[in-house]
Order: structure tokens, then sequence, then C-alpha cells
């Protein structure tokens, strides 16, 4: 099988790259990854325009291609590709499945506001009662996927991306969570964040709340012993997760791609224990 790379949409001009993007880029290229990031130059029309320019790219792709869609902006790589295709194919049919990202809120509340727009929010009721979970004692209590991270094969993921501009939705996670609900066989949601973890800790300024606290990135995962990707959602606004951003870089760039160097009697490299992965 194909190593697996990492695709990430970024507008910004190569001369003038996003700050977020080239940290990104960074913890990419220290745990060794491949990726690509498209879109430069491109004009912003909305969220559907990174749809478009994920498909047109997937379509020059192996279809067996194991594939990252990733924010660009606001996410971390924590692992090497070492033991990824491991695990990722203990948690799902690689051949037919795609692995998404799951988050406590769904546009600012626990619970999906049947008052609300939902404008980027689908409510996840039948795919939980496919896959037989009760949404509402989900440990984690990550119901709600995010688009912000998933992965798959190329031929999977060109499917889910059709299907959201083949029935005009306005909002990529919108179109993910109206797909998991038709097509429930065809996704997991990584609900426990063993691979891809979208972080709810700091949102709208919550440090203290008990689900928040459970979702906070851990020094462990930090430093490589937990999720391979971090996405600190809505770290460009000015609330709480731009301090988690910020802080988790600086643990970052201080410890986790130095580890070697400051601490070579623990032998630090990449581990993998199967035991803590289930499909």
């Amino acid at each position: 099988m194909e190593e697996p790379i990492l695709i990430s949409f970024c507008n910004s001009e190569r001369s003038n790259i996003h700050p977020h993007t080239q940290r990104f880029i960074t913890t990419l290229e220290n745990k060794g990854w491949k990726y690509k990031i498209i879109g430069e130059g491109v004009v912003w029309k909305g969220i559907m325009t990174r749809v478009e320019k994920y498909l047109a790219h997937l379509k020059t792709m192996s279809p067996t291609q194991i594939v990252i869609l990733s924010d660009a902006r606001d996410v971390y790589c924590l692992r090497s590709t070492e033991h990824f295709l491991i695990a990722l194919n203990s948690m799902i049919n690689i051949s037919s499945q795609v692995l998404v990202s799951m988050e406590l809120f769904a546009e600012g509340y626990f619970h999906y506001n049947e008052e609300n727009e939902n404008v980027q929010v689908t409510k996840l009721t039948p795919y939980w009662e496919y896959h037989k979970i009760d949404e509402n004692t989900i440990p984690s209590g990550r119901k709600f996927v995010n688009a912000g991270l998933m992965c798959g094969q190329v031929n999977n993921l060109i499917e889910i991306l059709t299907y959201a501009i083949n029935n005009n939705f306005k909002d990529d996670q919108k179109a993910l969570g109206d797909y998991m609900n038709k097509y429930p066989e065809k996704v997991v949601a990584d609900v426990d964040a063993k691979i891809l973890h979208t972080s709810g800790f700091g949102v709208l300024g919550g440090y203290q709340v008990n689900h928040q606290l459970s979702d906070s990135p851990t020094l462990g995962e930090i430093l490589g012993r937990g999720s391979y990707f971090l996405h600190v959602a809505g770290s460009s606004l000015l609330k709480g997760q731009k301090e988690v951003y910020n802080i988790v870089y600086d643990c970052i760039t201080k410890y986790h791609d130095n580890l070697n160097k400051l601490y070579p009697d623990l032998h630090y490299r990449e581990f993998f224990s199967g035991k803590h992965l289930s499909k």
C-alpha cells in the first residue's frame, strides 16, 4: 500500500503563505509526512470552493491512495506515518469506509438546537441508530461531525465530495453529516479521537466545563502518544481556542520535535499498541 498523503487547501500565495498554514507544514515535515497544499491564489467564494478544489485534485490521483483531507490553519501533525496505516486499518475497512473527526459542539451548543439555523450541523440520529449507539451516552461527548479532518481512500473521499456538490450544499460539514445519515455503513466516527482529534477545549472561552476539560489536548498527545492530527477548531477567532492553539505549538516546538535530543536515555520513538484501538 502506498504511503499516505495529506492534502490541505490554503489560497495564500506561496511567497506569503499564511503563518498558521506554515506552522502546520512545519509539523508535517518534522514528522516526515508527504503533503500537498492546494489552492494557491484561488478566489475564495465560500467553503464549497475548497470542496471543488479537493475534488478536482483527488480525481488526478490513484483511487486507492490513502489521503487525509485537513484544514490548513488550525491543525497540527503530532505523529509520523510509521504506524498510521495499522491504526487506520484497525478502525475502518479501508476499501469501503472513511474515518471522520468528531467534536463536542453544534454551532456553539453541546446539543443540537432545533431552533438554531444550523447551517453547518446535521443531526446524526439516523447514523447513531444504524450503529446502535445512544448519542446521548457517548463517553467523550463528541457526537457532531467536523469536516476539518477526514481520511480514507481517494475513491471514497471523491464519493463524499461529489455528494456535497451534486446535492447543492453550501457547507461541507452540513453535507458530510447528511451523507453519514444516508450511508452510515460507509463512515466511521472517531468519537474517541484515536487518530483525528478536533478539540473543543477553550471554545467560547470554556476552560472549566467538564466536557471541554476532558477534550483538552493532553501532554501525552502533544508528545506523540495519542492522535495523529490535532484540530483546534476556530483558532483564528479571538476566543479561548486561539490561546490553546498557541500553547500547543509552543509545546511542540520546545519539546516534541527535539525529544530525542533532550532526553536520549528515554529512547523516544513512535509506538503502536493495538489494544487501545478497535473497529
